[in-house]
């Protein structure tokens, strides 16, 4: 489709989720036929008089993608859609990535870790009802993420960005906070640009602009999906832990903690972590809490723990700590250079800095 107007041309990919499904015969919502987004992308593009190309999602070698349910996204489709956005990105002024709501904060992390800072937004987007129904979100939804993505909010060059419930939202800080309000991601440890509230947007923007580092270069993406998430609960069975994750043989493993880092005794986590350091296999740690922080200088609790190989997880969402592990391990270096690049800010993902520094 093609409109008149002055801007560079926007680049829409369509993976499938929420926003394209269309009710089936048996009642249910699947991805059959065509996407029901096209049409808010056409009528999108026409409001904003844009140049707009709704690309098919195809694989590393440019063949078709089939459109897919997100909870099937995995880390060769990541591998593919970050190959897409790279082979076409020079011939656009943004590009928006139709994604369902489930992954999306998965996604997008995987992305913001294996490109480069890329001279044009990737903004992606979705709906939390399809497309197709009177109720759906995926109209404002569309038009939010095309506004953002040629420039028209705020310049989110270089940035992965989430446009969803009237927000632009960083993706590697994104996490999916409620299954049926429009207003389903938030990032705790980011503040929002909200497209509504123009007097905000630009101390939002330099809080976002200081936190991000540029990246040239990057090595050709690879995740290792061989990882495991673990969380703690009272009365954890450290023993039981321990055999469950020897049986597992995972490469890598992240743990959710309570609040700023703390874990039962009875789990006996310090000790776990460095026996699996001692057998190559690195873990870091995330809080349970949906504003958390990891910070084990801040309760004698947590002092074992500070003097173990658990590495500090600082704000990382649990999404974006799972796929930077399997994209730490993907890099092929030992446990020692895995763990470095856990703890450092990659692409905007976390603070470095002690959380009692922030307060």
């Amino acid at each position: 489709m093609a409109v008149g107007g002055s801007s560079r041309p926007l680049l829409v990919i369509d993976t499938g989720g929420t926003i394209g499904s269309q009710r089936t015969a048996g009642g249910r919502f699947g991805h059959g036929g065509c996407s029901a987004s096209a049409s808010f992308v056409e009528v999108a593009a026409h409001r904003l008089r844009l140049q707009v190309e709704l690309a098919p999602w195809t694989d590393a070698r440019g063949e078709a993608r089939l459109r897919i349910d997100s909870c099937a996204i995995d880390p060769d489709a990541w591998i593919d859609l970050g190959a897409l956005i790279q082979r076409r990105y020079e011939q656009f002024g943004g590009i928006v990535v139709l994604h369902g709501t489930d992954t999306l904060a998965y996604t997008a992390t995987a992305l913001a870790l294996s490109l480069p800072t890329l001279p044009v937004p990737v903004v992606l987007t979705g709906s939390q009802r399809p497309a197709s129904e009177r109720s759906s979100d995926a109209a404002g939804n569309v038009l939010l993420a095309m506004r953002a993505a040629a420039g028209r909010i705020v310049d989110l060059s270089g940035e992965i960005a989430v446009a969803f419930g009237g927000k632009l939202l960083r993706g590697s800080r994104a996490t999916k906070a409620s299954s049926v309000s429009a207003a389903a991601f938030v990032t705790p440890s980011l503040p929002a640009i909200e497209a509504g509230r123009v007097a905000t947007r630009s101390s939002a923007l330099a809080r976002w602009r200081a936190s991000l580092p540029v990246r040239d270069r990057v090595p050709a993406a690879a995740f290792v999906a061989n990882v495991w998430e673990c969380g703690v609960w009272p009365g954890i069975d450290g023993g039981r832990l321990r055999e469950a994750l020897r049986a597992a043989a995972p490469a890598g493993v992240v743990f959710r903690l309570f609040g700023v880092g703390a874990a039962p005794p009875s789990a006996r986590l310090p000790s776990l972590a460095d026996e699996l350091l001692s057998e190559g296999v690195p873990s870091i740690a995330v809080s349970q809490a949906l504003d958390g922080r990891i910070d084990f200088g801040v309760y004698d609790s947590t002092a074992d723990l500070a003097a173990s190989a658990l590495v500090p997880g600082a704000n990382l969402t649990a999404e974006a700590a799972l796929v930077k592990m399997m994209w730490a391990l993907g890099r092929g270096g030992d446990a020692a250079e895995t763990r470095e690049l856990l703890a450092r800010n990659i692409a905007g993902e976390l603070d470095e800095r002690p959380a009692r520094d922030a307060r």
